[in-house]
Parts: C-alpha cells; structure tokens; sequence
C-alpha cells in the first residue's frame, strides 16, 4: 500500500467528464508510474477530489499525456471530433528492471473468459505475485523480484526489425506463462532491441531461469495464474 489517496478509491472504471474530452481511470490497473501527473499536473493531481479534471488543459495536451500511461489504466474520449488513440505501429515489449512487461501496440489479450481484450497499452505481471494477474498490480515491489533484464537471453529472437506491426495476441495459460503470437519486438530495460519474433512464450511465475522466456518452473513452483 502507498500514500497516494487514489489507493483507497473503490475498484472500478472512474469517468472523468470535460467538455472536449473524457478520460477513464482503471484503478485496478494504476501502478503509480506517474507520466500523467509529472506530464499535466494540473489536469491529474492525486491530492484533489475528483483528481482528474480534464478542462484544465486542451484535449490534444489530455490525449497526448494519457497515451504515455504505460499501463493503460488511462483512456479517453474525445467529443470535440479530435482524433482517439491509435495503436503504435510496431508491437513493442520492453522487458522492465525488476518488474512487469510493458507492451505496447495493437494488442488482443485473451481473458480467462475467452473474450478478447482489444488493447494498445498494457502492464503485464511477470513476477508471478500480482492479485489482478495477468496484469502487474506492482507486487513487484512487495516480494522484492530480482531480473536486472539488462541482457535478454541470446538465440532465442530473429533478428531486430521495424515493421513489427498488425495484431499481437496474449494468451494467459492457465496456471503458465503468457504466449505471444504475431510481430513482437522485444527489448530490454535500457531500452535496446533484443530482435524480434511471431511466437514467444514468456514467464509470468518468476521463477525461470531464463527469463523472461518460460522454462517451465511454473510447474515445480506450483504457479497458480487463473
């Protein structure tokens, strides 16, 4: 738990109204990295009620800030015929230090449902302790995962390219890792393009040894994911 008062707001999807544009907040999926607030303090201030206020800025600025969100717990509307988000041309994944997986791009993620999630932002755990799997509710932090993701393991990727674009679909197993299929570039926490795949199967226990692709130690590890 911290300090920030947004922590004790019921799980929910908030709508925050403007007369330009309207922007959504998915508490459930905030994990605190704060380009919103360090981006338009003005517009989101986590020490005022309601702590998004979207007319204190231009929408084009709202939408700008909001795409930054790396989680996707921030969305908008634009009602003034601006033009909405669109995904990033190439499917991204950065591999953070220590924590999640950041994606980035046209994104479809399977829930446990089978009903898909059409997405362009996501934070995904990775450490295997989240409460709101598959995405990272920053658990992270509470177990003290440990993956430098400084050198992602070699052989593994084709060689980097920048036309990783179209559909990228995330499938949570069930009790295993999270398999990727379409064009995904992967890279690592500083930033460098590791290569690229179709296909990837990555660990979302914490417990591999070649992280972050599975190697099975979800099964010895007893993983439990939904």
């Amino acid at each position: 738990m911290t300090d920030d008062p947004r922590d004790a707001m019921p799980e929910k999807l908030h709508v925050y109204h403007g007369k330009a544009i309207d922007v959504t907040y998915d508490k459930a999926r905030c994990i605190h990295v704060g380009a919103c607030i360090r981006g338009l303090p003005r517009v989101f201030d986590p020490g005022s009620r309601p702590w998004v206020i979207c007319d204190n800025s231009t929408a084009d600025k709202v939408a700008t800030v909001v795409e930054q969100c790396p989680s996707g717990a921030l969305h908008y509307m634009r009602k003034d015929g601006g033009p909405e988000e669109v995904p990033d041309e190439q499917n991204a994944l950065v591999v953070s230090r220590n924590g999640p997986l950041f994606i980035r791009g046209e994104i479809e993620l399977v829930m446990t449902d089978g009903s898909v999630l059409k997405e362009s932002r996501l934070a995904l755990c990775r450490c295997g302790a989240s409460t709101h799997k598959p995405y990272c509710d920053n658990s992270h932090l509470r177990v003290r995962f440990e993956d430098s993701s400084t050198r992602i393991p070699a052989g593994r990727l084709d060689a980097d390219r920048r036309d990783a674009g179209g559909p990228l679909r995330i499938a949570p197993q069930r009790d295993g890792p999270l398999e990727f299929s379409g064009n995904l570039r992967i890279l690592d926490a500083a930033g460098v393009a590791a290569g690229c795949a179709t296909e990837a199967t990555l660990c979302r226990c914490g417990h591999s040894g070649s992280k972050p692709f599975c190697d099975g130690s979800h099964v010895t590890a007893r993983f439990s994911g939904g």
